[in-house]
């Protein structure tokens, strides 16, 4: 897609190197390495950009298979890989995969994902990063590169559920063409979690719609005063930013609509529990008797952790802890707000 292709033409001008004179003078030729699909477009676009410039493409693919079988002539694979300095992850290598070439590519300084999360990098042994010492190699993302395509597909899931969009198809399905009430966007509250490039894009556009717009990050540095209350947005982007436990509880309970867009770490890993979702309930129950536009808590229970089994769940240094997988059945699956 179009966000894609940028992610993978911001690769060809590493960000955060300029200042390093071995890399932004380009006295001498670097290695590339691109793990990706090799008949995918942002590969291409990539391969387009890198084409007679500094950066040599040495091969291309997801796995070390693929990656043989772009090589020119009968050169060994390991050999190539040995000679990178470069690498560029597009998508589609797992994370046995890239660790595998990882463990050949010893001259190896940047590595940069083409995506905004790198929490599946993070996992890879062979990027494991020894405490108190810089993480070699560089590891650069896509940062912002999807802020507009995912802002747009949050308003989107908003109006879905604003026009009662399941009913709709409902009714289409079964040729019943019955009227119905359905909510503008104006005026209602949606609450943004995580306040970053993605979270502010998702503001920018949900106030042009005319909602009402709080933010909630980890810390608002006005204290715990601030968090529980909120400090006023000096973008304005937003009407009020929440910080804190505390602060997003009571953000929930004044929002229609929530976005959540914080990275997977250690401190974000069951953020949600019944107690969220409970704070949210109360509000989406709204006193009208119009249609809430969530589900309810109780489709989503297998889903949830409660507080207390939130605060003991164990996380490893560098990788976040994963919730146990859904039983098939769940009623989550088939529910309407999902």
């Amino acid at each position: 897609g179009v966000a894609s292709s940028s992610a993978a033409a911001a690769a060809a001008t590493p960000p955060g190197l300029s200042g390093n004179a071995s890399w932004s003078t380009m006295s001498r030729s670097y290695n590339v390495v691109i793990f990706g699909k090799p008949n995918a477009s942002e590969v291409a676009l990539l391969m387009r950009r890198l084409n007679n410039t500094s950066f040599h493409v040495l091969a291309v693919g997801r796995n070390i298979t693929e990656l043989k079988g772009s090589l020119k002539g009968s050169s060994d694979i390991n050999d190539t890989l040995k000679q990178a300095d470069i690498a560029v992850v597009c998508g589609g290598t797992s994370p046995t995969d890239l660790n595998t070439c990882l463990a050949v590519m010893q001259k190896l300084r940047w590595l940069h994902s083409c995506s905004a999360g790198v929490e599946h990098l993070m996992s890879i042994p062979n990027l494991a990063q020894t405490a108190g010492e810089p993480l070699r190699p560089i590891l650069t993302n896509a940062r912002g590169v999807y802020r507009f395509s995912l802002a747009e597909y949050v308003l989107y899931a908003c109006k879905y559920f604003a026009l009662d969009q399941v009913r709709l198809d409902s009714q289409k399905a079964k040729g019943e063409w019955t009227s119905f009430e359905t909510c503008e966007l104006r005026g209602r509250t949606i609450g943004v979690v995580g306040f970053g490039d993605i979270g502010k894009a998702t503001a920018t556009l949900a106030r042009a719609y005319g909602m009402n717009v709080l933010a909630h990050r980890r810390d608002t540095g006005e204290g715990e005063a601030g968090n529980l209350n909120g400090v006023a947005d000096t973008k304005g982007v937003a009407a009020r930013v929440y910080g804190g436990k505390k602060g997003l509880l009571r953000m929930l309970r004044q929002c229609e609509f929530v976005c959540l867009v914080t990275p997977l770490t250690e401190e974000t890993v069951n953020m949600f529990s019944t107690e969220e979702f409970l704070a949210l309930d109360r509000r989406t129950a709204n006193e009208k008797g119009q249609r809430a536009f969530v589900p309810g808590v109780e489709p989503m229970q297998h889903h949830l952790v409660t507080p207390s089994s939130r605060e003991t769940t164990a996380v490893s240094p560098h990788v976040p802890a994963s919730p146990p997988p859904a039983p098939d059945d769940d009623a989550l699956d088939g529910a309407d707000g999902a």
